[in-house]
This record gives structure tokens, C-alpha cells and sequence, in this order.
């Protein structure tokens, strides 16, 4: 089985109507196993488009002008998003970062990557029906990972750790599978598993790449669901 890359423009993520039909298409064939989103489109005529609002932004911060107001438009048009599909996902933090990278003098480049980096934040959330901070643990607690020269390989095998997808962007995220979990994991690049010390240190192709202490383990994309 082949693999195909998903790549959904400002229109097709809008808002949560158009995300749900987002997921439905991903969901619909096992092969879609990578998503590129772009940054929410406009919702009518007279909208503006999150990455113009977020061009609008820097311009401000480098004129020296207040940015708060065009930030809270866009933490208020996310904040819709996600309210509406239900999500447990706070991009509070997150957009408060882009504020201050922003205020700081982040160049333009920068901020418009920020539109891509939410909504595939927002995706794959709504792919794996988990959240980012918590990430769905199943309550018991994860034993902790003891020191040795392959626990890393050890802790992976043993509680079934799988590699099934991908949403590419600014930030990579990838989507894990594990027993230790009753839903999917959503972990970015430079996160840890939920309740280890294990990071995930590269996305590469169909690979997905952990590190603990000196040791580090790939894992390959699993095509099974």
C-alpha cells in the first residue's frame, strides 16, 4: 500500500464545518497517512484570512504599535474552532508565545508560519481525539522508565508504542498508538511521551524518531490502524 500526502488550502480549514469534512476525507482511505494544513481562510467575502491577520501583526510590532488587538482576533477565531469541535486542546499558551516572539521582533516569515502551525495543532487533535498536554492517558499511570542500556527499545516494545501518522507543518507532529493509552497521542517534535522522559527527536519520512538519556529507537510508520 502506498502512501499519500493530504495537503488541505485556507478554505478547506475555515472553520469546524469544513475541518469535520477535513477529517472525513483523511479518515475515508488508511493510506492518507500525512496532512499538510494551510492557516484558516476566510468564512465569507468579507473576512480576513488568519495568515493577514497575523502579516498584520508584525507590521504593527514593527511600527512600534500595540499588537494585542489583532492577536485576540486571532486567539478569538481559534478559539471558535475549537469550541466548536469540542476539542480538549488550550492554544492559549501557545498563542501567547507568538505574542511575545512576535513583540520581540519576529520577522514576517515567522509569523505567518504561525497560521499553518495552529491549525496543524488544531488537526491533528481532532485526528487523534487527544490532547497535546495530557495526551489521553488512561488513568492507571505509566510505570517510570528505569536506566539501562536498551530500556528506551525496552519501554517501546513492551508497551506496544506504534507510529501511525503524521501532520506536517511549521512544527511536525506525529500521532502514536500504545496500549498504555485508551486514545490516540498527539506529540510534537521536542515533547515527551505522556508520563516519560522519552522525546521525540525527528520526523523523518516514514519514521518517527525517540530518545532517552544516550539511546535513541526509530519507529516506522504503521500502516495498520
Amino acid at each position: 500500500m502506498g502512501i499519500r500526502v493530504c495537503k488541505f488550502g485556507g478554505s478547506s480549514v475555515a472553520d469546524a464545518g469544513q475541518l469535520r469534512k477535513v477529517r472525513a476525507i483523511v479518515l475515508d482511505r488508511d493510506d492518507r497517512r500525512y496532512v499538510v494544513p494551510s492557516a484558516p481562510g476566510k468564512r465569507s467575502p468579507d473576512d480576513v484570512k488568519i495568515t493577514d491577520l497575523l502579516y498584520a501583526t508584525q507590521a504593527a510590532a514593527s511600527r512600534g504599535e500595540p499588537i494585542e488587538p489583532h492577536v485576540e482576533r486571532i486567539a478569538r477565531r481559534y478559539a471558535e474552532i475549537v469550541a466548536d469541535l469540542g476539542l480538549p486542546l488550550d492554544l492559549d499558551p501557545t498563542i501567547a508565545e507568538i505574542h511575545d516572539r512576535i513583540r520581540d521582533g519576529a520577522d514576517a516569515s515567522y509569523a505567518a508560519s504561525r497560521g499553518e502551525y495552529l491549525s496543524g495543532l488544531v488537526l491533528a487533535c481532532l485526528l487523534g481525539q487527544a490532547d497535546f498536554a495530557s495526551a489521553a492517558a488512561n488513568g492507571s499511570g505509566n510505570p517510570p522508565l528505569q536506566a539501562g542500556t536498551d530500556s528506551l527499545s525496552r519501554y517501546l516494545r513492551d508497551h506496544n508504542v506504534r507510529f501511525t501518522g503524521t501532520v506536517l507543518g511549521p512544527v511536525s507532529v506525529g500521532v502514536f498508538r500504545s496500549d498504555q493509552y485508551t486514545a490516540p497521542v498527539v506529540v510534537s517534535l521536542g515533547q515527551d511521551l505522556p508520563q516519560t522522559k522519552i522525546t521525540l527527536t525527528d520526523l523523518r519520512g516514514h519514521e518517527a524518531v525517540f530518545s532517552y538519556q544516550e539511546a535513541t529507537q526509530s519507529l516506522s510508520l504503521d500502516l495498520r490502524r
